[in-house]
């Protein structure tokens, strides 16, 4: 076996001065020999590596033996005060010449093979995780705990058109043949705040944040969230989903499944200008089309009792209550009482306006054009109070020629 096999060994501290790597393509070692010593006390650490590794032209192969033993393990602790950025481990790669057209190439790769018959439990090939078990200082003004960040950044103009500068990027691929998989995900975030804690003032399952210096919008395309499809597939069949799939739902009961925080003008709420929607583009509970694909009409479909409020929300309700002879109908509220409303009955349609008082409305005034006209009777409709205390709803008919006077005639209402 090759020296280099145990030299991460040499990392171990002592007091002696480093020794010498004896010539690496001849002899061997045993398990665990250490090959040499870094002495903090005399020639740098940095130098003594270099030394090391240099007789290997600067490549480190470690092959540990087969079962659970680790390759790399590094012990550390930290203490005393740092002025700037500090990485507790870091490798740095000084310059990058390096050609390799339409290939990756990776500062740091972990590529692990899986799996054998024998195998279980959970996989990850690379793993961040920051246990805070102590408390810290106060004087801290803004402690940030985060378990894994990747950081991109450019400081020179782009050498060619098509240059991409990404912060992180997920990718997960079923190849042929890889059959029988229950789940595939490109991202999973879980949050769990378990019983008795105490409340933060900011929960959040993802949050994307512009940062304080962003300040150019990009010339095209110009997103904080995007989906786009670079194969010839169907696409998702729900692009969002708000699902329940674990047994419960994910919206509290008391919750809104999208909302808007802090004043802010914009000019479109939700555009679709450019799609063509086959269906609907805002279904309601029960399944009802809201607001029709096409936007032929604006409103499709509107059960029985269903309600359109101007300056609130478009919605499916029971206010105000619509006769149940009721086939289609169209109602706005103005100050949560009066109403507008636009029926098309069975037997005729009509526009009227209605006062509702608790959990009932009655016609004030409206217009009722029936399929087949009474003769006499007008298409204006008046609320009376008739000899029981009961409320109607009727026509206005006319009187006589001249009833009214000459050239005039009555206006009549039932008792």
């Amino acid at each position: 076996m090759r020296w280099l096999v145990f030299l991460l060994a040499v990392l171990a501290c002592g007091t002696a001065a480093a020794q010498q790597v004896p010539d690496p393509v001849s002899g061997t070692v045993a398990p665990g020999s250490i090959l040499g010593r870094l002495n903090p006390a005399g020639t740098s650490k940095a130098a003594e590596v270099a030394n090391i590794l240099g007789q290997y032209a600067g490549s480190l192969d470690l092959k540990p033996p087969t079962g659970p033993a680790q390759a790399i393990k590094s012990t550390q602790n930290f203490t005393g005060t740092a002025a700037s950025d500090l990485f507790m481990n870091q490798i740095h790669i000084a310059s990058d010449a390096l050609s390799a057209p339409q290939h990756n190439v990776f500062g740091f790769g972990v590529y692990q093979v899986c799996c054998a018959p024998a195998a279980q439990g959970w996989r990850f090939a690379t793993a961040g995780r920051i246990d805070v078990n102590t408390p810290w200082s106060a004087a801290d003004p803004e402690a940030v705990f985060v378990g894994g960040v990747f950081n991109a950044r450019a400081q020179v103009a782009a050498a060619s058109p098509g240059a991409y500068l990404g912060g992180s990027n997920s990718n997960v691929q079923l190849s042929a043949g890889a059959n029988g998989w229950a789940s595939v995900a490109g991202m999973e975030t879980d949050m769990t705040l378990v019983a008795g804690v105490t409340q933060p003032q900011v929960k959040w399952g993802h949050v994307i944040v512009q940062g304080t210096l962003d300040a150019v919008f990009a010339f095209g395309l110009d997103y904080g969230l995007a989906f786009t499809n670079a194969g010839t597939s169907g696409g998702w069949r729900q692009l969002i989903n708000i699902d329940s799939m674990f047994g419960a739902s994910p919206v509290a009961l008391n919750g809104t499944v999208m909302g808007m925080r802090g004043p802010a003008t914009f000019a479109n709420g939700i555009d679709f200008s450019q799609a063509t929607i086959t269906g609907a583009a805002f279904v309601g509970a029960g399944g009802n089309s809201i607001i029709s694909g096409a936007g032929e009409g604006i409103f499709q479909k509107i059960t029985s009792h269903g309600q359109v409020s101007v300056g609130g929300v478009l919605g499916v309700g029971v206010y105000p209550a619509i006769p149940a002879a009721s086939t289609f109908a169209i109602s706005a509220s103005f100050l949560g009482n009066e109403v507008v409303q636009w029926n098309q009955l069975v037997g005729g349609q009509g526009i009227y306006f209605r006062q509702k008082t608790g959990a009932s409305s009655s016609v004030v005034m409206g217009a009722f054009l029936p399929d087949a006209p009474v003769l006499g009777n007008t298409a204006l409709m008046v609320y009376v109070n008739n000899t029981t205390g009961g409320k109607n709803e009727v026509n206005v008919s006319l009187g006589a020629p001249d009833s009214g006077g000459a050239g005039y005639r009555v206006m009549r209402v039932p008792n």
